[in-house]
């Protein structure tokens, strides 16, 4: 669960006993846009360099866990189901040469 989400569901929890913080009612800012995790992208290219063959998901998360475990947990709580469309997103649209082929294990 994200910081957002929690923020989320303290207010729903709150809203029926109507608290007042400074003179006026809860209420739940915007959520924030943009990186999570300052260099994301490079943590990313950083584990993608250290793997050695061709680009296999559950091997790259594996090692995404192992050197970023914060970045790791953070995002996969935001991205939910579609973290790993997220990861297979971001490393292959941003590197120089496209043309990938992405096996994908169906469970």
């Amino acid at each position: 669960m994200t910081n957002y989400e929690v923020k989320k569901e303290t207010l729903r929890a709150t809203q029926p006993f109507c608290i007042i913080k400074n003179g006026k009612p809860l209420r739940l800012t915007k959520k924030p846009k943009g990186h999570l995790i300052k260099d994301i992208n490079k943590k990313l290219y950083k584990v993608d360099d250290e793997l050695e063959g061709e680009f296999d998901l559950s091997n790259f998360k594996e090692k995404f866990k192992q050197l970023y475990p914060e970045a790791y947990d953070v995002y996969e709580g935001d991205r939910g189901k579609k973290f790993d469309e997220w990861i297979l997103n971001v490393i292959f649209t941003l590197k120089e040469c496209p043309i990938y082929t992405i096996f994908i294990k169906v469970n």
